[in-house]
C-alpha cells in the first residue's frame, strides 16, 4: 500500500521541479511566464499524471484499479507538483524581487496599447493596470499558479483516469441451454 503513496508524491516531485524549471527557464529568456508562455508547459502535467497513473496500475495487478484509485493517484500527483511549483515561486519572487510580475505587467500594458490602436475594446480590468499591479505579490502569484496548476490538473486527471482504470472483465457467456 506504500506504493500506492510514494509513486504520486515522488512523480509529482519531479513534476513540480521540471514545471519550475521550465517558468524560470522562460523567464531568464525574457517571455512572461504568466501570459501565453505558461501553455509551453502544459505537457508536462499530462506526461507525470499519465506516468503515475500507469505506474500504480502496474503495482496493483492483483487489486482491482478502480477509477476513484486512478483519479486518486493523479490528483495526488498535481497537489505535489502545484504545492512544490508554487512554493519554489514564492520563494524565489520573495528573495529575487518582483521582476516576474513586472515583466508581467509590461506584456499586458504592451496588449493594452496594441488593442488601443487597433480600437478594440479593454477588459475593464486592463483600465487600472497601476492598481492592478499594486494588489500582486509574491504571495499572489503562488496562489495564482497553483490554483492554474489544480485546475487543469483536475480535467487531466479525470482525463486519464477514465483511459487507464481496469474495467471488469465479463465473466464468460455460454448460450448453452
Amino acid at each position: 500500500m506504500k506504493k500506492f503513496y510514494s509513486i504520486p508524491l515522488n512523480i509529482g516531485t519531479l513534476a513540480g521541479l521540471l514545471s519550475y524549471i521550465l517558468y524560470m527557464g522562460l523567464y531568464a529568456l525574457g517571455k512572461s511566464p504568466l501570459t501565453n508562455w505558461r501553455y509551453v508547459g502544459i505537457w508536462i502535467p499530462a506526461l507525470f499524471i499519465f506516468l503515475s497513473i500507469r505506474r500504480v496500475k502496474i503495482i496493483s495487478q492483483e487489486y482491482q484499479f478502480t477509477f476513484g484509485r486512478a483519479f486518486y493517484t493523479g490528483m495526488l500527483t498535481v497537489l505535489v507538483m502545484a504545492s512544490l511549483k508554487a512554493f519554489l515561486i514564492y520563494i524565489t519572487i520573495t528573495i529575487t524581487g518582483e521582476g516576474i510580475i513586472d515583466q508581467y505587467f509590461e506584456e499586458l500594458e504592451r496588449v493594452k496599447q496594441q488593442l488601443l490602436e487597433n480600437n478594440e475594446p479593454l477588459l475593464p480590468l486592463m483600465n487600472d493596470l497601476e492598481g492592478l499591479r499594486k494588489q500582486f505579490d509574491a504571495r499572489m502569484v503562488s496562489i495564482l499558479e497553483f490554483n492554474m496548476q489544480v485546475f487543469g490538473g483536475l480535467v487531466l486527471s479525470l482525463i486519464t483516469a477514465a483511459l487507464l482504470y481496469s474495467r471488469k472483465k465479463p465473466e464468460s457467456i455460454s448460450f448453452d441451454n
